[in-house]
């Protein structure tokens, strides 16, 4: 999972926010999933790779839309040559997971880069800390017409008393992940991990995080780039 969730630097005028997002490649091309709320009104967007202190440039990037049920979400394109320079790793169609049903018998982990852990080095050197976060799932409403998927952060468990943890602010676009449940049985492989959703936003009030789950990020992917719909649709398709 580590390996495939990239920081997002963004330029509002002279101002940087930051937003995660996750790598994923399809039918040729080398994209970023994240929230289009990241994307809006910026100036510049630069990539930063996980554990390295280096930028990115992008290609493209989609323009947010207005919709009747605006789904925040969003893609960042790479070019073929940055993409297999980067040293990014990407996942593919079969790593992702739609139409997903509650499951007890599987963990949720919530990846991202929280603005507030940034240490700035220097000014030409930004470090971009990664929070792997293990999370209950509240709800999953897995009707054609989701729109959301709601998370506990922080987690509410004995494990977590008294840990002290960020904001989640710059997580927006990160991934949220699936995993059967560890067991001392069980022979785990990175096969198993699944990108079931991005995260939105955070309720502080509630403690819930709001995400989108991921088959929502596809159907925009399949409408820009017709030759990923070809691919993606029949797979989206009820039944």
């Amino acid at each position: 999972m580590s390996a495939r969730t990239v920081g997002l630097l963004l330029w509002k005028d002279q101002c940087l926010d930051i937003g995660s997002g996750t790598c994923v490649s399809l039918t040729g091309h080398f994209l970023v999933a994240t929230a289009a709320h990241n994307l809006a009104n910026i100036s510049k967007i630069e990539l930063t790779p996980p554990h390295r202190n280096t930028t990115l440039p992008i290609f493209r990037a989609s323009h947010p839309r207005p919709t009747p049920a605006p789904s925040d979400v969003g893609w960042i394109e790479l070019s073929d040559n940055v993409a297999q320079a980067s040293g990014l790793s990407f996942i593919s169609l079969g790593d992702l997971e739609f139409g997903a049903r509650h499951d007890p018998q599987r963990a949720f982990f919530v990846q991202g880069y929280p603005a507030q852990e940034i240490a700035k080095l220097s000014e030409s050197r930004l470090d971009l800390a990664l929070l792997s976060m293990g999370v209950g799932l509240i709800s999953l409403d897995p009707g054609p017409a989701s729109t959301e998927l709601v998370l506990e952060y922080p987690p509410d468990s004995d494990e977590d008393t008294g840990l002290e943890l960020p904001h989640p602010g710059g997580m927006s676009g990160g991934g949220v992940w699936t995993v059967p449940q560890f067991d001392d049985k069980l022979v785990w492989t990175p096969s198993s991990t699944r990108l079931l959703a991005l995260v939105r936003s955070w309720e502080k009030q509630s403690r819930r995080l709001s995400c989108v789950p991921i088959e929502l990020w596809l159907r925009l992917v399949s409408e820009d780039f017709p030759d990923i719909g070809e691919v993606v649709m029949p797979r989206l398709q009820p039944g």
